[in-house]
């Protein structure tokens, strides 16, 4: 009987990205921002954002110690996440022993069917490997498919700011995770 669920996890490998990984990194990121946030960050700076975020810079990001936990299914990256500790944090939060997801993003054609989930579950395993008790991420408040995907993973919106963008101002949300 052919299981899918166990198919799915022997083709699903985690491990810290090396500087092999930074032209599929570039791309994650560029197709997911095109996806996320088209219509929300003005044009010119979205691909500015993305010129900006290249091959080079994950190369250099990389050589300079950045570790990305990346995701691959099939022998082929479909997402990464960055995490660690917190930095702007909501008074709400308190200061201590609190992580923070910075980044988390997939190819679009792998959103939807639960890689998302298992990347965040990554992330965070990491962070309570690295002591930290609870957890932060913030999302642009326009994002709404980000939004929801944090509400549904159990987040608690506790914080609104607002991020200059472009020539314009952006609505971030912070949710929450009282415990790791």
């Amino acid at each position: 009987m052919y299981d899918h669920a166990m198919t799915e996890k022997l083709l699903t490998r985690f491990r810290y990205a090396d500087r092999a990984d930074a032209q599929a990194l570039a791309d994650i990121f560029a197709t997911s921002w095109r996806q996320a946030y088209r219509g929300i960050i003005p044009f010119r700076q979205l691909e500015r954002t993305l010129r900006h975020r290249d091959a080079n810079w994950w190369a250099s990001s990389l050589a300079r110690g950045a570790r990305p936990i990346v995701m691959s299914f099939d022998d082929v990256l479909i997402g990464y996440a960055t995490a660690g500790p917190a930095r702007r944090l909501p008074a709400s939060c308190g200061t201590e022993g609190v992580g923070e997801i910075f980044e988390l993003y997939l190819s679009p054609d792998y959103q939807g069917v639960g890689f998302g989930t298992r990347l965040f579950a990554s992330a965070r395993a990491q962070l309570k490997k690295r002591s930290h008790a609870s957890l932060v991420v913030w999302a642009l408040s326009d994002n709404f498919n980000a939004c929801e995907f944090y509400r549904n993973l159990g987040g608690r919106p506790i914080a609104r700011s607002v991020e200059p963008f472009g020539g314009i101002k952006l609505a971030r949300t912070a949710f929450a995770w009282t415990s790791i």
